[in-house]
């Protein structure tokens, strides 16, 4: 008795002491108290997202510095593990692909539970489920909860009873502040009234499960975890119990921001009263009726990696997981389109699916335009607009996939001319419906003219807009003909009986077929015209575009050649008695005079005109009575050969002749074509007279002055020798003339002692007689010079082994680089709508629009670039502007890699000067150009030694040390005494002393002189320069002058780089540019002025070149 007076007196010391709406079961009154209050005051509910988002961030504040939680997936569930900050260790790695899930029921998690990850989606697509949640939200199984009430009690007794102690001390437990929510893991779990009693308890049952519950604090009693669940976000209100963590499945709960968003419902899963709700939490188990209607969210919560939304819904507060609701974005576009049928639904806005008219006959059959789009999820709409606008004249909304629609662009607003065919129909708008029709017949417009004003393009077909009878009409492109008319001269054949003769050249309506009547007879065509790409000949019997026209008809149905009259002299010719003749220049059978002409044969004709057709001659004349045309090649003047001589017209007063077929018409040589010579390749024998062709160029066509009787020329044979170069140095005398053989009017320099010694590179070598002449370039000049006034001059040669092609090759690959500014462009596909590189983290720039261009350079991703063009899908971008070295061009390369264009220039011939042989210039004349060069004047026989002993030219040195030394004023070459110490076979790395210290190096009186910058390099000029002076013993300027040169000649000169050339284009045995002195395509152009001015200085001297000749 005394036992079970002790479970009763407990048992209701634990009914009075433990939360009331535990045992009375009233949490589902709490919710509802929750849900109407909020119902009853949507006014308050911003400030209450406001407060409930900022108690949430509080305690998950607070949470992170403390928290610590069960190890869910450890199968014993009783290890504590601690959790920094927000990485909790039970937090699942939600991916995308498992957001889109359905959310499981948490009533069923024990049976479900992946040891790896849990999904925070609850799956609604449980039919039964769902049908269970209606059924308990319409009536709750009393019965059952009353039964599971005694059960626990019962339970509550036993344990109480059979307990021997189950008293924990509050020092025992550990309380951490947290924030999370959860679901009970099933019916049996025990919630506990406090954790200082843990006989005090009862089972979760059907009551308390199937719902989610806040998690505000949690504590550690021995080895266990227990989290504080709550109905409400808060550790006082809404409290039901303590339960262990390992029966619960949780997740972080965090606030977000309460900003509004909007979006549009997917229809798809549940909303609930919660956020991660269970079955209990339920407000619409089914959003496919609320399908794309507005959304407005008012609060944002993270649960886990899931992030859920509260706003209103039907009059309800629900939470929404993020993969039930979708957004959608605008975009400016330009196309047109038509509405496919009467039941596609216009949506007024996009916001109000619930606004929708069906477009009926009011709106189909019209076209529209279309100037924005809109994408929700992925469904595509079009605003849809009477006019080009996106504002005026706007219809609503359409589905993409409910209307027909192409591209809308503009193409130009030029004016053109058109003729209307006759078929088709006339539009209001491009690409028209029905209802946009102006003219639904165009046949009574046909041949009518169309002057357009703007053209459209509509997907791949141009439109074209203008005026007709007063009215403003589209027309598509198959509906009109493009038509010009123009002036010609020409003779035509028509080529076959069955050709047609058209009326108009723009309406083919109208023809006659050639036949018999029309063909096998030549005809005068003076117009022509083009209609859509199609040539038409005016042709006419007459030489008239007006009288005894015919007709028109297609150029190709027609044999023609330009016909051009050539001028009016009287001419005698021969006649061969060979060929046809014509009334008319190139006739056919039916304009056959004569048709055998070998019973004329040698009979005298006189011509009154002549004319061209195409590249032939025709001679209009009378023959036995009549006029009759005969071709060029059926007449002869006289007995013509060709010939080849070089003459000068002996006198002023000699006649000379425009023809051959009249001695009457000559002009006098006087001093206008006197003193200078000719070119004969033609000459002739008539009348027993010798007579020659004079031409100013070697041609009997071109340059042609008249014919001259032989004895009135002094000539001379002319033939090539060969077109071989060769190199001769200028003697000093003569004249250099514009031919061979020149007079004085060919002069181009009449005295060449200011050239005597420079390089002449020929040719052209031919000989005049018995005498031989060069042709090459002198000044930039092209002249001649006698052989007499030549010295042949023998140059070295490097010869590559590798063709010019290979070479190039090689610097091409070695980004040979430049100043030069190119059109640059880049792939369409990498160019963002920002004019940003995307897509690719390196995007090369090239030199064209395609990629068989070189590349100019490179830009990164993310870079903005300014468009200026676009070209085949190639930007067209500024690069150059904002680089001074891009990678050269192909044909720039070759331009400066080329020898040829450079050997012949006073200049630029020093690049190939060779640097390994002394310029003969003695110590007075290199004393003349170091005056007033500082420390470096009077060395001119330093310089001189220094070259002498280690192979390298005295001037070239002169120079280095020039640039080096700033004019001999550097401190380098005015001598150093103090510097620190630096390591030259380290990279110049400073020395120290074993303190760490640097260590000056110190040898005053004494110093050290540098005076072509050995060992000074970019950052370490003064102490490297000096230490490399140091180390070799240069205490005195003579001695750097000298003993330095063996740097210059030991690393370039003397390696196999002896020219200024060759220190710019170097290649390795294996084909690779290597060694190169700069990248600059132009540095050995630029070098050499230096070099040319020196030496113009020096009074006497001796260039020597080594040319290089590349294989092949």
């Amino acid at each position: 008795m005394k036992r079970i007076a002790i479970a009763i007196i407990t048992l209701l010391i634990f009914s009075l002491t433990f939360p009331s709406q535990i045992l009375a079961g009233s949490n589902g009154n709490v919710e509802n108290k929750i849900e109407q209050s909020e119902l009853t005051h949507p006014q308050l509910e911003n400030e209450e997202i406001k407060q409930e988002s900022e108690t949430i961030n509080k305690d998950y504040e607070n949470t992170n510095k403390t928290e610590r939680t069960t190890d869910e997936d450890n199968p014993d569930g009783n290890k504590s593990v601690k959790e920094a900050n927000t990485n909790h260790t039970d937090e699942p790695s939600v991916i995308m692909e498992e957001k889109t899930k359905n959310i499981e029921d948490n009533s069923q998690e024990e049976h479900k539970t992946n040891k790896e990850k849990e999904t925070v989606i609850e799956d609604n697509n449980s039919a039964s489920n769902q049908e269970k949640v209606k059924k308990e939200k319409k009536q709750p199984d009393i019965t059952r909860k009353t039964e599971m009430d005694s059960i626990n009690r019962n339970k509550s007794v036993n344990q109480l009873t059979e307990s021997k102690s189950d008293t924990i001390t509050e020092k025992e437990i550990k309380k951490n502040n947290t924030s999370r929510i959860g679901h009970i893991r099933s019916l049996s779990v025990m919630i506990y009234k406090n954790l200082t009693d843990m006989s005090s308890y009862i089972a979760a049952g059907e009551e308390y499960t199937n719902r989610v519950y806040y998690i505000k604090e949690e504590a550690y009693v021995n080895e266990d975890t227990y989290y504080l669940i709550s109905l409400e976000p808060s550790r006082i209100n809404g409290v039901v119990g303590w339960v262990k963590a390992k029966d619960m499945s949780t997740y972080t709960h965090t606030g977000i921001d309460s900003k509004t968003k909007t979006f549009y419902i997917k229809g798809t899963g549940s909303a609930y009263s919660k956020a991660w709700g269970g079955s209990k939490d339920l407000v619409y188990s089914d959003m496919k009726k609320f399908e794309d209607q507005k959304f407005t969210v008012y609060l944002t919560e993270a649960v886990g990696n899931n992030t859920w939304y509260r706003g209103k819904l039907n009059g309800q507060i629900i939470w929404l997981h993020e993969a039930y609701v979708k957004s959608y974005t605008k975009s400016p576009t330009s196309r047109i389109g038509h509405i496919r049928s009467e039941s596609v639904k216009i949506y007024r806005t996009l916001d109000d699916q619930d606004s929708a008219v069906t477009a009926g006959e009011e709106y189909t059959n019209q076209v529209y335009y279309i100037k924005e789009q809109a994408q929700l999820g992925s469904q595509v709409y079009y605003l849809i607009s009477l006019e080009p606008s996106m504002i005026s004249g706007v219809v609503g909304w359409v589905k993409a996939e409910d209307m027909s629609t192409y591209t809308h662009t503009g193409i130009d607003s030029k004016t053109k001319t058109f003729y209307i065919k006759g078929t088709g129909s006339a539009y209001s708008k491009a690409w028209g419906g029905s209802k946009d029709l102006v003219y639904e017949d165009m046949s009574q417009y046909q041949n009518q003219e169309f002057i357009v004003y703007l053209t459209e393009a509509v997907g791949n077909n141009i439109w074209y807009r203008g005026k007709l009878n007063g009215q403003t009409i589209w027309l598509h492109e198959a509906y009109v003909v493009e038509h010009s008319q123009s002036h010609t001269s020409k003779l035509g054949h028509i080529v076959s009986s069955n050709v047609k003769i058209y009326k108009h050249p723009y309406g083919e309506s109208s023809y006659k077929i050639a036949g018999e009547e029309y063909t096998n007879q030549v005809y005068y065509i003076k117009e022509q015209a083009v209609t859509n790409g199609q040539t038409y000949y005016l042709i006419s019997i007459e030489p008239s575009r007006i009288n005894g026209v015919v007709g028109w008809v297609r150029a190709e149905d027609m044999s023609t050649y330009t016909h051009t009259g050539i001028d009016r002299k009287t001419k005698t010719f021969y006649i061969k008695g060979t060929g046809s003749a014509y009334s008319k220049a190139w006739g056919g059978s039916k304009d056959l005079v004569y048709e055998d002409m070998s019973q004329y044969e040698n009979q005298e004709f006189t011509v009154y005109l002549t004319e061209a057709v195409g590249n032939n001659t025709w001679y209009r004349g009378k023959l036995n009575g009549k006029t009759i045309w005969l071709h060029e090649a059926y007449v002869k003047s006289s007995i013509q050969s060709h010939t080849s001589k070089l003459g000068h017209i002996r006198s002023t007063s000699v006649k000379i002749f425009n023809s051959l077929e009249s001695d009457s018409t000559y002009t006098t040589a006087g001093e206008k074509y006197t003193n200078q010579v000719y070119y004969i390749k033609e000459q002739a024998i008539s009348k027993e007279q010798t007579y020659y062709l004079i031409s100013l160029e070697p041609s009997r066509e071109r340059g042609v002055v008249g014919w001259v009787k032989a004895e009135d020329l002094s000539t001379n044979p002319h033939v090539g020798v060969d077109s071989k170069t060769k190199l001769f140095s200028i003697e000093g005398s003569g004249n250099a003339y514009a031919k061979a053989w020149g007079g004085s009017k060919d002069i181009v320099y009449g005295d060449l002692s200011k050239y005597e010694n420079q390089l002449f590179t020929v040719n052209l070598t031919e000989r005049v007689g018995g005498n031989i002449w060069y042709r090459g370039i002198l000044n930039n000049k092209e002249v001649w010079i006698h052989e007499s006034f030549l010295n042949e001059y023998v140059n070295s040669n490097t010869y590559y082994d590798l063709t010019f092609s290979e070479a190039l090759q090689a610097q091409i690959n070695a980004n040979a680089q430049t100043t030069n500014e190119y059109k640059t462009y880049v792939s369409k596909r990498y160019i963002n709508d920002q004019d940003k590189v995307y897509n690719a983290q390196v995007l090369n720039v090239r030199g064209g629009p395609s990629t068989n261009y070189w590349i100019v350079g490179q830009i990164t991703e993310g870079t903005r670039v300014t468009i200026l063009d676009e070209v085949n899908g190639w930007y067209e971008i500024e690069f150059t502007k904002y680089h001074q070295f891009v990678n050269a061009s192909p044909t720039d390369i070759a331009y400066y890699m080329n020898p040829d264009n450079f050997i012949n220039n006073k200049y630029q011939k020093f690049q190939f000067l060779d640097l390994s042989l002394n310029s003969s210039a003695d110590a007075t004349n290199l004393n003349r150009i170091l005056e007033g060069n500082g420390i470096l004047e009077g060395m001119g026989g330093a310089f001189i030694e220094g070259g002498l002993k280690y192979h390298v030219n005295d001037v070239y040195l002169v120079s280095h040390a020039k640039l080096e030394t700033g004019n001999g004023t550097s401190e380098l070459a005015t001598g150093i005494s103090r510097w620190v110490k630096r390591d030259m076979d380290n990279d110049g790395k400073i020395v120290r002393d074993k303190n760490g210290n640097p260590i000056i190096m110190d040898i005053s009186p004494r110093k050290v002189y540098n005076m072509y910058g050995v060992g000074a390099f970019d950052g370490c000029a003064y102490d490297c320069g000096a230490q490399t002076a140091y180390e070799n013993g240069w205490f005195d300027v003579r001695t750097a002058i000298i003993e330095g040169a063996q740097f210059i000649g030991r690393y370039y000169v003397n390696a196999g780089q002896n020219t200024i050339y060759e220190m710019r284009w170097n290649y390795s045995s294996s084909g690779y540019a290597t060694h190169q002195y700069a990248t600059d395509i132009g540095w050995a152009s630029k070098q050499v002025y230096t070099m040319y001015d020196l030496y113009q200085q020096l009074e006497s001297y001796v260039i020597y070149l080594d040319i290089p000749v590349y294989k092949g």
